[in-house]
């Protein structure tokens, strides 16, 4: 039965990474045709001389060499049988500011957060509940030191292809509905950083953004920290555009609350890691915040799965 649900969990995420690799090809494909579009001579008094001549696009300079940066135009995005809507692409800054505003919450010390306890072998940690635009939003932090390396977690987390695992996607189960949930990537910045969106139908009609990054590594005091980020976000042309959209198109719920969670491994030693995953959850009571721990706790077991498994297949 577990190597079933391994093998069930290995297919859905090669679905993902099928899908952010369509992604990334039709959004080359997108500044292709835009660019093809925005090309003119460039006036005769040049403002900007050091730059190269010929185009009307904006111009920068990377590594001394100069190229072409086309802004992203926004584009439609559609459901089977599901009310579509159109994708304002986030600035690199609005991005940033949304994973911040998470690193800032999440970077609490232990010590100031409750102890309630151990969940198969994972210290359980809860926070206060704060009021956020929606909901209240629910803290809860599960750490454990696993006796591995950090390239052993890390690779742990890659696929055969090299492509990674994470994020590690809630299934309709994990969060207690009953509805059919779709992924699609609606920006790609690269293939540690994009945008994707979830849509829920069935006893629920809900819909969220969400913003992946992948491996953002550092130095703290000579040890390695690795931090990935699955946390909803929002903005304000989004905001504007759902607005805008007719009432027949409105009848999905969007859930605009920067919930989400991250993971952070730090470096110990060369053969232990501390693993710490943060989870902020939208719940609409304090009885509802009490099962969250419980409903997060099965993505981090299989995130634990997987990684663990991988590493006993490649020995």
């Amino acid at each position: 039965m577990q190597r079933l649900v391994l093998e069930r969990e290995v297919l859905r995420e090669e679905s993902v990474s099928l899908r952010q690799k369509v992604a990334k090809y039709e959004r080359f494909l997108r500044i292709i045709q835009s660019a093809s579009r925005q090309v003119a001579p460039a006036p005769e008094n040049d403002s900007n001389p050091t730059g190269p001549k010929g185009t009307n696009a904006t111009v920068r300079c990377i590594e001394a060499k100069w190229q072409s940066v086309q802004e992203e135009a926004g584009h439609r995005v559609y459901f089977d049988g599901r009310p579509s809507f159109f994708f304002h692409p986030f600035s690199s800054r609005e991005f940033d500011d949304v994973l911040c505003r998470h690193a800032m919450h999440s970077s609490i010390d232990s010590s100031l957060l409750m102890f309630k306890g151990k969940y198969l072998g994972w210290g359980i940690y809860t926070g206060r509940n704060i009021q956020g635009k929606q909901y209240l939003i629910d803290h809860v932090r599960c750490s454990k030191t696993l006796g591995r390396s950090m390239d052993s977690i890390l690779n742990g987390m890659k696929r055969d292809d090299g492509s990674s695992k994470w994020p590690i996607i809630p299934t309709a189960r994990d969060v207690g509905v009953k509805a059919e949930i779709s992924t699609q990537t609606v920006q790609y910045f690269d293939e540690n950083k994009y945008v994707i969106v979830l849509d829920y139908s069935g006893d629920v009609k809900i819909r969220y953004l969400c913003l992946v990054q992948r491996s953002k590594s550092q130095q703290i005091d000579g040890k390695h920290v690795v931090k990935f980020y699955f946390v909803l976000g929002d903005s304000e042309a989004n905001v504007r555009g759902r607005d805008a959209e007719l009432p027949a198109e409105n009848e999905v719920h969007w859930i605009t609350d920067e919930a989400g969670y991250s993971l952070t491994l730090r470096e110990v030693d060369n053969d232990e890691v501390e693993v710490s995953f943060d989870s902020f959850a939208c719940v609409k009571s304090e009885e509802e915040a009490r099962s969250h721990f419980i409903k997060f706790g099965i993505v981090v077991t299989r995130w634990e799965q997987l990684v663990l498994s991988s590493n006993l297949l490649k020995c």
